[in-house]
């Protein structure tokens, strides 16, 4: 299948066991949210398979990042930008590049007036790093390419803080895969320094790297020995220097993992389910809330991405935590996925059922994708969800409240004049005679 020519490539030609892809969303047919679906668009750059992965957010526009397969004398995949405005969608303007017959990207983040996205370009049958710096109106791009080994190498993940770049991956070593960390400048995406782990002769894999915005310690989460349907996951905790501070092993399960911090500096990791971290690395709770696809801090609830089955149906689920890791409501988006390939399949965190969400603290900004693998043609679609309606509905119900209490003096009050002009004009009367 060519969806496996450029999917996690490296992870895949080199595990110890071979990894089935095999996800498909079948139908869509509404969204079960009520209102808090503000609107949702697909997009379907190519006839063929189209990928999106993450999506960023700045000010009005979101930036939708992803891979097109296009088709020519040599069949390949190039990065896939579109920028749409965050109130009704509405496309601005797309952005592709490619610097080789494949090109992909798995990640951005925008810091200033630049887009960042990393990925990895097929130079000379060489895959290497690529992480680009994008201007916010799609107009001109730096990059730059980083090439650890002469065996296929991936940039996976990527976060700013301050004035650099984080960027998380894998390079090659013959069979051995190993977690790869590049502090860079975010004015000239120079190289500033970097760390290397290799906890296992196997593939060691990363998959989200996160800036504590309390401690500024750099998290990074992936696998060791990455073999299909054996996951063991790692988290390793560097300063600001990249210095290794503390090695964490939260679980097993081949899940999606991403972290997420809230305004203490608490961690949340995404995996079987929700698992809370204090600063510092210490365990401090284990929810049974599923989040096999994800987690977001906004604005003082954690969202958990996961998939329900409802009916026979597989459809992915949202589910919204407070701090201590209580549920605090759920629905369900209906997507109808495919549930005997998703079931059968040996790694799903490869499929962006939910890719990496963003949010402006009153919208959450999500993507997937939608199609049929058998028709050759998978493309996206893309939706906000209106995090506010709780807070609209609280003021909704104030505003009647008020309006009541309001409506109910204006008739005491009413009444009263007329009782008072009533007894007026009988004592004028009276008076009168």
């Amino acid at each position: 299948m060519k969806f496996l020519g450029f999917l996690l490539l490296s992870i895949i030609s080199l595990s110890s066991t071979p990894i089935a892809y095999a996800l498909s969303i079948i139908g869509i047919d509404s969204y079960d949210g009520g209102d808090r679906v503000i609107w949702s668009i697909t997009s379907n750059p190519s006839n063929s398979w189209d990928i999106a992965y993450a999506i960023c957010e700045k000010n009005e526009y979101i930036y939708v990042i992803g891979v097109d397969q296009y088709h020519g004398y040599h069949a390949g995949y190039e990065i896939h930008v579109e920028r749409r405005f965050k109130k009704n969608g509405e496309l601005i303007k797309v952005w592709t590049h490619n610097l080789s017959i494949s090109d992909i990207a798995y990640d951005c983040i925008i810091a200033g007036d630049y887009l960042y996205i990393v990925g990895s370009s097929n130079i000379e049958g060489d895959r290497s790093w690529l992480i680009l710096a994008v201007d916010l109106g799609l107009k001109s791009v730096t990059y730059v390419l980083s090439n650890p080994s002469d065996k296929p190498d991936e940039a996976m993940a990527v976060s700013a803080y301050g004035d650099y770049l984080y960027v998380g991956g894998v390079d090659t070593l013959g069979g051995d895969c190993r977690w790869r960390i590049e502090k860079r400048s975010l004015a000239d995406l120079s190289l500033i320094d970097e760390h290397i782990s290799n906890p296992t002769d196997l593939c060691d894999v990363i998959f989200d790297v996160k800036v504590n915005p309390v401690t500024g310690d750099v998290w990074v989460i992936g696998y060791e020995a990455l073999r299909c349907r054996k996951c063991a996951a790692r988290l390793e905790i560097l300063n600001s220097d990249l210095e290794l501070v503390k090695v964490l092993r939260p679980f097993t399960g081949c899940f999606k993992q991403n972290l997420a911090f809230d305004f203490e500096g608490n961690a949340y990791i995404s995996g079987v389910n929700v698992l809370k971290f204090s600063r510092v690395g210490d365990t401090l709770l284990n929810s049974n809330v599923p989040a096999r696809h994800g987690v977001l801090w906004v604005d003082g609830n954690l969202y958990s991405f996961d998939i329900d089955v409802i009916e026979g149906s597989w459809m992915p689920a949202i589910y919204v935590l407070d701090q201590n890791l209580q549920l605090r409501d759920q629905w369900k988006i209906n997507l109808r996925l495919n549930s005997s390939l998703y079931a059968t399949s040996c790694f799903s965190t490869a499929f962006p059922v939910f890719g990496e969400p963003s949010s402006d603290g009153r919208n959450i900004y999500l993507i997937g994708n939608i199609g049929d693998p058998s028709a050759g043609d998978i493309h996206w679609i893309i939706y906000t969800i209106g995090i506010d309606v709780r807070r609209l509905t609280a003021l909704k119900t104030t505003l009647l409240s008020l309006f009541a209490a309001l409506s109910l003096s204006l008739i005491i009050l009413s009444l009263e004049y007329f009782r008072l002009k009533k007894s007026s004009t009988l004592l004028y009367i009276r008076r009168k005679t």
